[in-house]
């Protein structure tokens, strides 16, 4: 059976991700360079067809309510999907959200 990469996002509320388009869009006209949707990528690896990500995403954060990530710097490198990007604090809810993620990997 072949796997398929999944990634998982978190999107930003409504104000932020407003306020992070708005970024995303004014550098992407400003260097020719492609819009994309803000998100928070939580975890991307392997996973197969038979995989149920619905669940696993329920399973993932059935006792999460809410929470915020806290704004440590902003970064940019080379790499295509990292070109720029926010780098947050640690975060304890996300870090269990992405073990639960990660250790129901196939990959």
């Amino acid at each position: 059976m072949v796997n398929t990469k999944v990634s998982f996002w978190l999107i930003p509320s409504e104000e932020d991700r407003a306020f992070f388009q708005k970024m995303i869009d004014s550098l992407g006209q400003e260097y020719d360079a492609p819009s994309f949707t803000p998100h928070v990528t939580i975890y991307s690896g392997e996973h197969t067809p038979d995989d149920n990500i619905a669940e696993l995403i329920e399973k993932s954060t059935k006792e999460v309510k809410s929470f915020s990530l806290r704004v440590e710097k902003l970064e940019y490198t080379e790499e295509f999907t990292k070109t720029l990007f926010v780098q947050f604090l640690p975060c304890a809810i996300l870090t269990h959200i992405s073990e639960n993620i990660r250790s129901s990997s196939t990959s």
